[in-house]
């Protein structure tokens, strides 16, 4: 059973990672008048790299404000899903380039690009972990 549902996330992961590729939306430059519009619940997967092996596991974030500085959450999966970590921001802000900055943790942070086609929305971007750098994105939890 454990194998299975390994196997269903994968191929989820897989399939997710496919549909970000072929995106080629030029981001929304993020302003506090967008803040309502970020406001919720949204999961995604984080890509990192330790040496030559590539780690892709879920990432969830929950935004739970609409005024600066943003709060909230991230959840994330260590490994291949086997251990969970919850990490609370409060400090979230909007950089001079219209990005979404969010610092968790004790040296974790996201910079994220909001993407937006019809009632399709995403945030992608940047992640540094222990002084690991890799790639974020979240869809809208449905």
């Amino acid at each position: 059973m454990r194998r299975k549902r390994k196997i269903e996330w994968m191929a989820a992961i897989s399939i997710f990672m496919l549909a970000v590729a072929c995106a080629t939306l030029p981001p929304k430059p993020i302003t506090v008048a967008d803040l309502s519009a970020l406001k919720g619940h949204w999961e995604g997967v984080r890509d990192l790299q330790f040496g030559r092996s590539q780690n892709i596991t879920p990432i969830f974030l929950e935004i739970a404000n609409d005024t600066l500085p943003l709060k909230g959450k991230v959840t994330l999966y260590i490994f291949a899903g086997e251990e969970k970590r919850v990490y609370s921001f409060d400090q979230g802000q909007i950089t001079p380039q219209g990005t979404l900055l969010l610092r968790f943790g004790e040296e974790d942070r996201m910079e994220l690009n909001w993407f937006k086609e019809g009632d399709r929305e995403k945030l992608a971007g940047s992640y540094l972990s222990r002084m690991r750098e890799g790639r974020v994105t979240f869809t809208r939890e449905k």
